[in-house]
C-alpha cells in the first residue's frame, strides 16, 4: 500500500463471441528485393552500376517507395546513422570503409 491506495490486480477476461462468428485477418503480401555489391576497399559510395548480377534482384530503390529496408555489411545489420540511401545511390557515413571483398547487401521490403 502506498499513499493510502490499495494495489489491485487487473481482472483479465476473454470477450465472448457469437458461436458462428469467425474472425480472420489475412496477412499482407510482402515483396523482398535486394541489392548486392562488393566493397573495393576504397569507396564509400556505391551506385546501381556496382550491383552484382544475377545476385541482385533490384537496383537501389528510393527509401520512400519501400515499407522498410535493411543494410548489411559483412553480414552485420547496420544502424541508420551509418548510411544514406537515395534513388540509385548508397553512401556510407562512417570514418572507415569496408575491407576489399566485403559483401554489401541492401534488402528492400514492400508490403502490398
Amino acid at each position: 500500500m502506498q499513499g493510502g491506495w490499495k494495489v489491485k490486480h487487473p481482472v483479465l477476461f476473454i470477450p465472448e463471441l457469437e458461436p458462428d462468428c469467425i474472425r480472420k485477418k489475412m496477412p499482407r503480401k510482402a515483396v523482398v528485393l535486394s541489392y548486392y555489391a562488393v566493397s573495393d576497399g576504397r569507396r564509400r559510395t556505391y551506385t546501381d552500376e556496382d550491383a552484382l548480377f544475377p545476385g541482385s534482384s533490384s537496383m537501389i530503390l528510393n527509401p520512400c517507395s519501400v515499407s522498410y529496408l535493411n543494410v548489411f555489411i559483412n553480414a552485420v545489420l547496420q544502424p541508420e546513422q551509418n548510411y544514406v540511401i537515395e534513388q540509385g545511390r548508397f553512401s556510407l557515413c562512417t570514418s572507415d570503409v569496408p575491407l576489399k571483398g566485403t559483401a554489401i547487401i541492401i534488402q528492400f521490403v514492400m508490403f502490398i
